[in-house]
């Protein structure tokens, strides 16, 4: 089987923490989950304590 160039990422997390911090999730079928709350989930999962990335402009008109 032949695997895409890159990095060999390591998990940062067991499956106790993903089990915990997806806790009512709803993964039956795809795209079920919450958009932003998934991403903010795996921002912290994979990263650790890097701050939350934020537009680097308001998408609301002034």
């Amino acid at each position: 089987m032949q695997f895409a160039q890159g990095p060999d990422v390591k998990p940062t997390q067991d499956a106790a923490y993903w089990d915990r911090v997806t806790v009512g999730f709803d993964f039956d079928e795809g795209d079920r989950a919450a958009p932003a709350q998934y991403n903010k989930v795996m921002w912290s999962g994979i990263t650790g304590k890097a701050p939350y990335p934020v537009p680097a402009r308001s998408q609301d008109p002034v």
